[in-house]
Formats: structure tokens, sequence, C-alpha cells
């Protein structure tokens, strides 16, 4: 049971590999449509693909096990195109989304960098106006000059002709330039208060960090271009996608979906064992000179087993079952064939 139980969870791990698969490389094939018809028409192809690539290992793996070479060649010739197809889907998906991903990062980045380069102007810039006071101060000091009678007799320092009245607007017009430095002053201030507002916004959103940590990580261990690293692992992102996709069923599962083969089927050997045994009674006789090829053994079982409810074998299966009998009763097993067997209708070869 616990055997079993690890079967389904690895087949349905991979199975939503195979999904994911299918979304990514749909999303890349829908890129590079013209149009949007032509977008789908691509998206599709690369789902196709992604399903044919996934079930293909268990038909070859049948083909080439029942005899079928030539299939199981042909299916191997057209599993490598879409392996190729896929993987580089795979490929294209990783270094866009990792490209656009470092692409708004850096952009980010350099915003924080013109808004703190800006900031710092602008505290420079207020600590050069050299202010004494603030901006109400100096408007209440010109507002007490403007009551002071020379404002009138010098209407509004405009005439100034005595050396005292003239000494007064001065000091006004000291007033005055020292209230344009204060309301540039506080400008200034305003506007770096908005930037640090920005700059801790932008903060947020991850500015002031390394684009591609993992990129930036590798390229310093690998010592190695920037490009290069990001090429490499989107292949690697890519071959553990496919790869699951690829051969995950036929190891999961292969011989539960793929008709049975290997050990899956040894562990049933002793059920098996039974109609193999009602088989060569029925079918098979010992006869000295002649032999048979495990071949025409085979398809004889397949022929006769339809009908009956007998399980279905695998080659390899078959082959593993029918070697104990013989070996019993004393038949030598020769490469693809058993000298001194026949098939024929009334034997009894294990009436002993």
């Amino acid at each position: 049971m616990r055997k079993h139980f690890w079967t389904v969870v690895g087949t349905a791990l991979t199975g939503a590999m195979v999904i994911l698969s299918a979304f990514i490389n749909y999303n890349f094939g829908h890129s590079l449509g013209t149009t949007e018809g032509n977008a789908r028409i691509f998206g599709a192809v690369s789902v196709v693909a992604v399903g044919v690539m996934a079930v293909l290992p268990l038909r070859i793996s049948m083909h080439w096990e029942a005899g079928r070479k030539g299939r199981g060649v042909l299916g191997a010739g057209l599993f490598g195109i879409l392996v190729a197809y896929a993987v580089a889907g795979s490929i294209g998906f990783g270094m866009q989304n990792r490209s656009e991903l470092a692409g708004s990062r850096e952009a980010v980045n350099a915003q924080l960098k013109d808004k703190i380069a800006e900031r710092d102007n602008a505290v420079g810039r207020v600590r050069s106006l050299n202010e004494d006071q603030p901006a109400t101060a100096i408007s209440a000091k010109i507002e007490a000059a403007k009551k002071d009678r020379r404002w009138d007799q010098t209407q509004g320092c405009v005439n100034v002709r005595a050396a005292a009245s003239r000494e007064f607007c001065q000091a006004v017009d000291g007033l005055r330039a020292q209230l344009d430095v204060a309301a540039t002053a506080g400008m200034l201030r305003e506007k770096i208060e908005s930037l640090n507002k920005s700059i801790e916004f932008l903060r947020a959103q991850g500015a002031g960090q390394i684009a591609d940590p993992q990129i930036h990580g590798f390229e310093v261990l690998l010592r190695s271009q920037q490009d290069t690293v990001r090429i490499g692992l989107s292949i690697l992102l890519a071959l553990v996608i496919e790869g699951v996709c690829c051969l995950g069923l036929l190891v999961m599962a292969g011989g539960r979906l793929g008709g049975r083969s290997g050990k899956a089927e040894i562990d049933i050997a002793m059920t098996l064992a039974e109609w193999m045994g009602t088989w060569l009674s029925e079918r098979v006789e010992p006869m000295a000179g002649v032999q048979v090829s495990f071949a025409k053994l085979e398809e004889d079982f397949r022929h006769w087993s339809r009908g009956r409810g007998a399980p279905e074998l695998s080659s390899r299966a078959f082959v593993h079952l029918l070697r104990a009998p013989c070996t019993e009763v004393g038949l030598r097993v020769d490469g693809n064939a058993v000298p001194g067997l026949r098939l024929g209708r009334e034997a009894r070869l294990l009436n002993a």
C-alpha cells in the first residue's frame, strides 16, 4: 500500500508539473504571435507538444518491449524534437521573465538614485543660503518698519533724499533680501520633504536592492557576465521543468500506465503463473530437435488469452514468467528461443 501511495503522489505531482509546463509554453508561444489569432495558435501548439511529450516515453517503452523497435526508434526521434521545442519555450519564458524583473527593478533603482541626488542638491542649497532667522520674524520687522515716519517720508523707500532715510531704507532692503532667502529656503524644505516621501515610497517597492540577487550571487561566485548567468539559470529552469514532464510519468508510474512492465509485473507473478501454466498445458508440448521463438510463443499466448480475462503482459514479463517453468522441466533457454519445445493443441508440459 505504501508503494502504491507514493506512486500516486509522484504521478499527481508529475501531472501538476506537466500542466505548469503547458501554461509556461502557452504563454511564451502566445507572445510569438503577431496577431491574436496567431498567438493562440502558437500557444495551442506548445500545449499539445508538451502533452504528447509527457506520454510518448510510455508508448516508446511499450513498443520497444514488444519488439517493435522501428516504432520505438521513430517515437524516440519525435520525442527528441518535442523535448527540444519544449525546452526552448521554457528557456524563452525564463529569460523573458528574468529580463522584465531585472528591468523593472533597475528602473526603480534609477528613480531612487535620481531622487536622492535631487534631495542632496536641495539640502546643499539650503545650507548655502545662510538663513539666520525665519520668514515670520523678518516679515514682522518689515511691518514694524512700515510704521516708522521715515517710511511715509520716503513714500515706501521710493523717494530717498536724506542720509537718515537712506540708512533706514537700506535696512528695509536688507530685511526684504533676508525674506527672499527665507522664502527660498522654505520652498527648498518643502521640496526636500516631498523628495523624502518619494524616496521612502520607492524603497518600500524594493528600490535600492540588487535587481536579481540570484544572478548577482552566481555572477560573483563564477566571475562571469550577468547575461551568461541569466541564460544558464534559464536553461536550468527549463531542464527541471521539461525533465520532469519528459520522464516523470515513465519513472513514477510507467509500469502501471505503460502496460505493466519491469518490477511491477514481477510483483504479480504469482497470480500470472497460474495463467501461464494453463496456457502451457493447453498450447505447448516438448519435442526434441525443434525450437520455438519467444515471439511466436508470446503471439500464441496473447491470442489464447483474449476472451479469457487473463492480464495483459509486456514482452519482458512474458519472458520472465516463461523461463521458470522451462527451467523446471529441464529446457534450456537459448537467446530468444526455447529448444525442445513447440506449439501444440493438446500438450501437457506441466503434468508431472
